[in-house]
């Protein structure tokens, strides 16, 4: 499909895994992620912090959509980092 239709840009939906979403990146490095996971753990008070590639849930207290923001943010981060290898191994960004 890269081959076929290099200037597509590719929406995966449902994709929450960060090894996942490396995997993909790598192979579409324009792609897009779209996923229900944030709203969804933000409602039962669930955020999930990020090690390296493993996602951790932690029970906290507050407004539901202030842990969703938290919850973008750590996609946001990893997707900055896999776009910043992407520069720093190929010497160009798209």
């Amino acid at each position: 499909m890269k081959d076929q239709y290099p200037e597509v840009r590719p929406i995966f939906t449902g994709v929450s895994s960060l090894k996942t979403m490396a995997r993909l990146r790598r192979i579409f490095p324009w792609c897009c992620f779209c996923n229900s996971v944030c709203q969804y753990l933000a409602q039962r008070h669930i955020r999930l912090r990020r090690e390296g590639t493993r996602l951790l849930r932690e029970t906290v207290t507050g407004n539901p959509s202030v842990v969703m923001s938290h919850r973008m943010d750590v996609y946001k981060r990893f997707l900055q980092e896999l776009a910043d290898q992407h520069v720093e191994r190929y010497g160009y960004s798209h």
